[in-house]
């Protein structure tokens, strides 16, 4: 999959850089898990060449609407280490080394970037379920 700076028009500098690399190292491991998902191998190619698009965009996937859009807001919350190793380890599946040798990090840093992301998310989480019942509170 090419990744080329006509894709990442959002991005500037050293962010698209890392992005790119990002991407081009991780494709294998995202195409596969794109495949597992949808279960065809030209759709999953598709999944996975529109990805950096979309990013770029700061578009929202189409498709599952109310959950999944607000765990992709959570996510993109995140700092973006954060949410490298947070997807990285608890969506593909990555062993902790794997993900530490990918990103340039060591081990260590993903422990901690994990935890650190997960402890955001679960606030969010929370925050979100509280804001859903003021929110039944008040139409009662």
């Amino acid at each position: 999959m090419a990744v080329g700076e006509g894709d990442l028009a959002g991005m500037r500098g050293r962010d698209e850089e890392d992005f790119v690399g990002f991407v081009q190292s991780a494709s294998p491991r995202l195409l596969k898990a794109a495949w597992f998902l949808c279960g065809d191998p030209h759709r999953a190619e598709d999944l996975v060449q529109a990805a950096p698009e979309k990013v770029s965009e700061g578009a929202a996937p189409s498709g599952d609407p109310g959950a999944t859009d607000e765990v992709v807001a959570m996510l993109r919350a995140l700092p973006l280490r954060e949410r490298q190793v947070v997807v990285m380890r608890y969506y593909a599946d990555l062993p902790e080394a794997e993900v530490a040798e990918m990103l340039g990090v060591s081990v260590g840093t993903v422990k901690s970037c994990g935890s650190r992301g997960l402890a955001r998310l679960r606030a969010a989480q929370r925050a979100r379920e509280a804001q859903g019942s003021e929110e039944e509170d008040c139409r009662a």
